[in-house]
Parts: C-alpha cells; sequence; structure tokens
C-alpha cells in the first residue's frame, strides 16, 4: 500500500522589521574556508543574480549583541580593505594611465614621422607624375602639330589634284560640246542643204503641174466659149427667124 504524502506546515507570516533579521545558516550559500566575501561578490556579479532565495530566522537580543559586534568588525574589515584596494586601483590606473600615455605619444609620434614620410614619398611621386606628364603632354602636343602638318599637306595635295582633275575634265566637256556643236552643226547643213534642195524640187514640180493645169484650163475654156458662142448664136438665129415669121398685125 502507498505510503501518504507529508504535508508540508507553514508557519503564520509575522511582521519583523528588515534590521531584526539574520541570515540563516540552512543558505545554499555559505562562506567556506579560503573563500573571501569579495569571492562570493564578484561571483554573484558575474552570474547576475542568486540562484537560490536566501532563508532569514529572527534576530534575538544576544545575537543583536553579537551581530553588532561582528558588523563593526566586518565593517572595518571591509573599509581596510576598501580603502587599500581603492589605493591600489588608483596606483594601477595613474601606473596605466603613465602607461597608455607614454604609449600614445610613442604612436603618436610613429605615426606622424610615417604620415611625414609618407607625404613626402606622395609629393616625390606626384612631382615625379607631374614631370612625366609634362614630358606626355609636350609629346602629344609635338605629335599632334605634327599630324596637322601631314593633314594639311595632304589636304593641299588633295586639293590641288582635284583641281587639276576639274580643270582637265572641264577642258574635256568644253572638248567634247565643240565636237558635239560641230556635228551638229555640219548636219543641220547638210539637212538644210537638203530641205532646200527638196523643197526646190517640190517647187520646180509644183510649177509644171500649175502649167500643165493651166494649158488644160485654157483649152477647157476656149472649148467652152465656143460652145456657148454657138449655142447663143443659134438661139439668136432660132429668135431672128422666129420673129420673122411672126404674122404682121394689121393696124
Amino acid at each position: 500500500m502507498a505510503s501518504a504524502v507529508q504535508k508540508i506546515t507553514l508557519s503564520s507570516s509575522r511582521d519583523i522589521p528588515l534590521n531584526k533579521l539574520i541570515l540563516s545558516q540552512s543558505n545554499v550559500r555559505r562562506v567556506k574556508a579560503g573563500v573571501s566575501i569579495e569571492d562570493l561578490a564578484a561571483d554573484i556579479a558575474r552570474r547576475g543574480c542568486l540562484l537560490q532565495s536566501l532563508n532569514v530566522r529572527p534576530m534575538l537580543d544576544t545575537d543583536g549583541a553579537v551581530l553588532m559586534e561582528k558588523s563593526d568588525s566586518a565593517t572595518q574589515t571591509i573599509g581596510a580593505m576598501l580603502s587599500a584596494r581603492t589605493d591600489s586601483l588608483l596606483s594601477t590606473l595613474s601606473s596605466s594611465g603613465v602607461a597608455l600615455a607614454n604609449e600614445f605619444d610613442s604612436r603618436l609620434d610613429h605615426l606622424t614621422q610615417s604620415l611625414d614620410s609618407r607625404g613626402r614619398d606622395l609629393l616625390q611621386q606626384f612631382e615625379t607624375r607631374a614631370s612625366s606628364l609634362d614630358i606626355n603632354t609636350e609629346k602629344l602636343n609635338a605629335a599632334l602639330n605634327e599630324r596637322a602638318r601631314q593633314l594639311n599637306e595632304t589636304l593641299i595635295a588633295r586639293t590641288r589634284e582635284i583641281s587639276e582633275s576639274l580643270s582637265i575634265g572641264q577642258q574635256a566637256v568644253n572638248g567634247g560640246l565643240e565636237e558635239v556643236l560641230r556635228s551638229m552643226n555640219a548636219a543641220l547643213d547638210e539637212k538644210g542643204a537638203q530641205f532646200r534642195q527638196s523643197l526646190k524640187n517640190a517647187a520646180d514640180d509644183t510649177v509644171m503641174d500649175l502649167d500643165l493645169r493651166s494649158g488644160f484650163f485654157d483649152e477647157r475654156m476656149q472649148a467652152t466659149v465656143g460652145q456657148i458662142a454657138s449655142a447663143f448664136d443659134q438661139r439668136v438665129e432660132e429668135f431672128a427667124q422666129a420673129f420673122d415669121q411672126r404674122p404682121a398685125r394689121v393696124m
């Protein structure tokens, strides 16, 4: 049969001032041999918090006297220790400050020397680069001037060749035009002579045709006039005969 669970009975709470409380010997953290209060404080500061709550108990009158004596002794011990530690810390800080100041001065001097050396090197390099740039600029200007002179000479020669080519072409064109005009004039003269000859032949043919037609017209006219005269004479004769044959009218 299972055993019954033991119940924890808490004592009733009381209002006790903090100065009437002392640490209980049942605390987890206890002062051990060879471990100082400073070591414990450093350990608590390193951990950041307490891992276990503190157990306290009410302080009795006899305990109060003992506690006050121990507190005074601990206070004096802690004060002496703090003074010694403060003096040591101040001495350490002073020596560290002097060492840091000396180290800073040394580093500053070294940095200044390095910067001065680097500045001089940079200035020398800049002067070298500047002189090289000036030399290269002069070479470039000389090369550009030479190239410009060559281009001018080439342009002048090319312009002269173009002018000569244009002159030769103009002369050739003028000669060709004169030859063409001469050929056209000769052809026009030949065509004019042929046209005049053709016109003369046509005029001669027209005159001969007109002469022939005039002779034929004269013959026809004479024949027509003869016919008209014969017809007129015949009509006159008939009229005379009719007039003669009409009976005389008695008066």
